[in-house]
């Protein structure tokens, strides 16, 4: 899959589940009702113009507040057009090109998770839809820079 618009091209390159833990569900245990935390980490790569995207989700019991399971991860994309700044340790990027990758990550591991939960106790669980940009970084001021992660 890829997307160009004028200032960057962007390529999928793969993915990689990082870890997975589902907890079993004891006999009597009723289904429970879960909900997700969300965490993404880009990291920037400007040597070689990748582009990571880690999705970490904890899945949570929500009455008790113990965790259920856990999917993490990561999506890599090349990127021409990544503006890396070594000196300053920063990386200056698109808005859209965080929203592209941020989407494709989050469904392509709903996908996995859907995969994972199949035939288990958390089956009929889905990832709900989520709008990528509740994702994008925060900048301090106009623009958008943020720190390059080694």
């Amino acid at each position: 899959m890829s997307d160009t618009t004028e200032s960057f091209s962007v390529h999928f390159q793969g993915i990689e589940v990082l870890n997975y833990r589902l907890e079993p569900l004891l006999p009597t245990e009723i289904k429970p009702s879960v909900g997700f935390s969300i965490n993404l980490t880009h990291r920037f790569d400007g040597e070689n113009k990748r582009v990571q995207v880690e999705l970490d989700i904890q899945i949570v019991n929500v009455e008790n507040q113990q965790s259920v399971g856990e999917l993490k991860t990561c999506c890599t994309f090349a990127v021409q057009g990544l503006q890396v700044d070594d000196e300053q340790q920063t990386v200056t990027v698109d808005e859209q090109l965080i929203d592209m990758v941020n989407s494709i990550s989050l469904s392509t591991t709903r996908g996995i998770l859907f995969t994972y939960f199949a035939k288990t106790h958390l089956n009929p669980l889905i990832l709900p839809i989520i709008d990528p940009k509740d994702f994008r970084p925060q900048p301090e001021m106009p623009g958008t820079d943020v720190p390059k992660e080694s």
